[in-house]
């Protein structure tokens, strides 16, 4: 007798890709390895490091804006001097781990 995969539960963000119908792969991982940044999560994963991206959530250092949610590729590093001159802000800062949840 066959039995059927396990069912991956989907995100917000594999519902919107649904909804707007790009096709995504989703690749899980053993959570009981251990990892500590994005490029690990590549090779564990057995994915090129600049398929697989990272989300820094970024706040304005006056606590004027809403916080931002930053996609950077694993293997890259976020310019926050950069990003807040391209958004027109006057200072990023990085949320800290109790911020960002």
């Amino acid at each position: 007798m066959r039995h059927p995969a396990p069912r991956v539960p989907k995100t917000n963000a594999m519902r919107l890709l649904d909804a707007r119908g790009i096709p995504c792969r989703v690749t899980e991982y053993d959570p009981r390895q251990s990892f500590h940044d994005a490029v690990e999560v590549a090779a564990l994963v057995g994915a090129p490091v600049e398929t697989v991206f990272k989300t820094i959530v970024v706040l304005h250092d006056d606590r004027a804006g809403s916080p931002l949610l930053v996609l950077v590729p694993a293997h890259r590093k976020v310019d926050l001097r950069r990003l807040a001159t391209a958004l027109g802000a006057k200072r990023l800062r990085m949320a800290t781990q109790r911020e960002a949840e």
